[in-house]
């Protein structure tokens, strides 16, 4: 299917899934997959659903197995020979369509990735004498059955009380609680496909990995190299805030600490001037009762953080042909043709694919902390 650089495949099926149909194929309209770094990613297929002899009979795509909520889908691009698994999920919503003006019905068939199965029960638990870390690898352990590995990195900051310090609560789906575990830290959580069609899919619940090798740069205004079809830019000077005045008194000395957060940026810097230095910076006093001493000051640094890191934000849509790779979530990318404000180091936050016949195109979403690069040159 698109053309002939460019083919994607498609498992599905009950258990464990298996390479479509060429009749699938055929039916395909589109294929888009969104990709996010923090939050569930998702798919959705169109196909023509042409009626059977008879009109009583059920269409057929609708009546194939392959398609039935609850089953499980990968999808992969492969693109000039290398190929990079999208998705890796559970179909959870399917859409039928009747256009009169051209006789024809649709099909539309929707899914969630992995972390689906992590917000189907909200669930009641103490976890006594575990660090948030312990937690979020144990409860990530319990959904190796569908074919998921805990990538879990522990932050600095974490601690493991003691039971008569205090015990954490979960009073949420898995989902929710490790997505709230990981918030404290300024961390993300999400489930992603493996590294090849073939592998075990992978949850992350760590920093936004920022330091990655940059992909190849996207290129404007600059004739044969270029590969931007549009991009834009916005940056929010206001976006970033800072914690100032507060205070908490530490459990086991009762002791009053002042609570205020780092107004640098703490994480792998891709501008030369961060919003956490802005004129605009907000200021906010620190609320947040069931935290105390050191843990309440880690958790404003980590708000503050959180608050700085997309102050940039860049959507550009290119053709994938044209680029040669696809891009992921949590990549770091280079842009170059826009100026000192806005060329240099992003990273990558969301991506939408769309494969049509001839035709595949990404829509890449990018963020960094502030104008101006931190590189004098983008190869």
């Amino acid at each position: 299917m698109i053309a002939e650089t460019v083919s994607v495949a498609i498992r599905a099926g009950s258990g464990s899934p298996s390479a479509v149909s060429e009749d699938f194929i055929d039916a395909l309209r589109t294929v888009t997959v969104r990709q996010v770094d923090d939050g569930p990613s998702t798919f959705q297929l169109v196909l023509d659903a042409e009626r059977a002899a008879q009109s009583s009979a059920e269409l057929p795509v609708i009546s194939a197995a392959t398609v039935a909520p609850g089953n499980r889908v990968k999808i992969g691009v492969q693109l000039y020979g290398t190929t990079t698994a999208l998705f890796d999920g559970v179909i959870a919503h399917t859409e039928l369509n009747y256009d009169g003006s051209g006789g024809a019905f649709s099909y539309s068939v929707i899914g969630e990735d992995l972390s689906l199965y992590m917000r189907l029960e909200e669930k009641a638990a103490e976890w006594p004498g575990r660090s948030s870390s312990q937690i979020a690898t144990e409860i990530i352990g319990n959904y190796a059955q569908y074919g998921l590995s805990a990538t879990v990195v522990s932050p600095s900051n974490d601690v493991t009380p003691t039971a008569d310090q205090w015990v954490r609560q979960q009073n949420a789906s898995d989902l929710r609680f490790l997505r709230a575990l990981a918030r404290p830290f300024g961390y993300i959580f999400a489930t992603r496909p493996g590294a090849s069609m073939d592998a075990q899919g992978v949850a992350y619940w760590g920093p936004p990995p920022r330091d990655g090798t940059p992909l190849p740069a996207l290129t404007i205004e600059m004739g044969t190299d270029s590969n931007v079809l549009a991009i834009d830019f916005g940056y929010d000077a206001a976006a970033a805030e800072v914690y100032k005045g507060g205070s908490r008194v530490d459990a086991d000395t009762m002791a009053a600490s002042t609570v205020s957060s780092s107004a640098d940026f703490s994480g792998t810097a891709f501008a030369s001037t961060a919003s956490l230095k802005s004129a605009l910076l907000r200021t906010r006093r620190y609320i947040e009762p069931d935290r105390f001493g050191t843990l309440a000051t880690a958790y404003a640094d980590a708000l503050a953080q959180v608050s700085a890191r997309s102050a940039m934000r860049v959507r550009a849509v290119v053709d994938g042909l044209d680029y040669g790779t696809a891009v992921t979530p949590s990549s770091v990318i280079a842009i170059r043709g826009a100026g000192a404000m806005h060329d240099g180091l992003y990273y990558v936050e969301r991506v939408d694919h769309t494969f049509r016949t001839g035709e595949y195109r990404m829509e890449i979403v990018m963020t960094r902390e502030g104008t101006g690069s931190t590189i004098s040159n983008v190869s």
